[in-house]
């Protein structure tokens, strides 16, 4: 079975942390508010500068986040067989945008500003959302898929084995295999 929640969230989730990034690189001494206003928070006053460092750090995790989910994309749609790898590929980015928004509200809550848990507990609880909805696809997709084909090669050299062992008794003459038991 193809799966296609999973791409799709990946897709939008790297947006949303790329536009994220991109906001709070462009406006360096408000990349914090640029970001929070961003998600829709309502500045009480406009004029307040940020710190230039903690719009860094943001803007770095708001990329580290697109570009995890970016791999969970690539992921999804090319690593049919793997699985495995994939829901850690999510994982991580998924832990990534969690902590990227945990950093962001922190940064809000210092500031004051208001409607910010509100935003941020709506971003955070989609994120969840996203992530319990891509598990519960790989899950079902796991189970419709067929049973794997057992493989007979045990019963193909149990079968050889005998037939070695029926042309040496005979080749050797023997008409009954004589095991330790039946010897004198």
């Amino acid at each position: 079975m193809r799966l296609l929640l999973s791409p799709v969230l990946a897709f939008h989730w790297m947006a949303v942390f790329a536009m994220l990034a991109v906001v709070s690189t462009i406006s360096p001494g408000r990349g914090t508010f640029a970001a929070l206003e961003f998600l829709g928070v309502a500045m009480a006053d406009p004029a307040v500068q940020g710190s230039v460092r903690v719009s860094a750090v943001l803007s770095l995790g708001f990329m580290l986040a697109a570009a995890l989910f970016l791999w969970t994309l690539i992921a999804a749609i090319f690593g049919v067989d793997r699985r495995a790898e994939a829901e850690e590929v999510s994982r991580y980015a998924f832990t990534a945008g969690v902590a990227t928004l945990t950093a962001l509200l922190m940064a809000g809550a210092v500031q004051q500003v208001e409607g910010l848990f509100a935003a941020i507990g709506t971003l955070l609880a989609a994120l969840v959302v996203s992530y319990l909805a891509i598990i519960a696809e790989r899950w079902s997709a796991a189970a419709i898929a067929p049973a794997p084909v057992e493989d007979d090669t045990g019963i193909k050299t149990l079968a050889l084995g005998a037939a070695h062992n029926a042309l040496l008794s005979r080749i050797s003459g023997r008409t009954t295999a004589t095991g330790p038991e039946d010897r004198p």
